[in-house]
């Protein structure tokens, strides 16, 4: 009869290389905290990696880094989902993102609706930041999220028709008429109808 650890270890062997598990995805094998002792002791062994509280994977191995980290924003997803909170990136690396900004940020930030904290993912901090404005968290996740953010981010005065239009070029026809039909403070959509008129 195979014991909790065996149990565990046999099912994350069937897991691809680099993709995200859960602690409690092993509760059919035993209570929690034998599964986190047997998960706690995979980790200390290097059979997998904890990407952040409660989640894990099998890393890939890269002959010139060594074993390659874990996509951030990936185990964001994965935290949102199970939270069902919002995760925006933070309006500093997304104005960077779209080479509106080459401010670099010293931390990484994503706004959240629920309460600001910080967690760790592999090695890194990563803030939590809450805001109570919901029409930053729009269309979170997306490319059109990101312009949201980044927009209200760099304000009034940094917000130029000709910087709409410089967005524009980053957005499908059918992303653009998102931005367009989102709830955004009334000094974004007047940017956006005056790159309109720019030639």
């Amino acid at each position: 009869m195979l014991s909790t650890t065996q149990h565990i270890r046999e099912k994350i062997g069937k897991t691809e290389l680099g993709i995200l598990f859960l602690s409690k995805d092993f509760l059919e094998f035993g209570e929690r905290s034998v599964v986190d002792k047997a998960l706690s002791r995979m980790v200390k062994n290097n059979e997998i990696n904890r990407a952040a509280r409660g989640i894990f994977f099998r890393p890939k191995m890269n002959r010139f880094v060594g074993n390659v980290p874990i996509d951030i924003e990936s185990v964001l997803n994965l935290i949102s989902q199970q939270n069902g909170e919002t995760l925006q990136i933070h309006g500093a690396e997304a104005a960077r993102r779209l080479k509106l900004s080459t401010q670099m940020p010293m931390q990484t930030i994503f706004y959240t609706n629920v309460a600001t904290r910080n967690i760790i993912i592999g090695n890194q901090r990563v803030k939590l930041l809450h805001t109570s404005n919901q029409r930053r968290l729009q269309h979170a996740g997306t490319q059109v999220g990101l312009v949201i953010s980044a927009l209200w981010y760099l304000g009034k005065e940094g917000v130029t028709p000709n910087m709409i239009k410089l967005i524009q070029s980053y957005l499908s026809e059918d992303e653009y008429i998102m931005l367009k039909n989102a709830n955004l403070a009334s000094w974004i959509h007047k940017a956006i109808s005056s790159s309109e008129l720019l030639v």
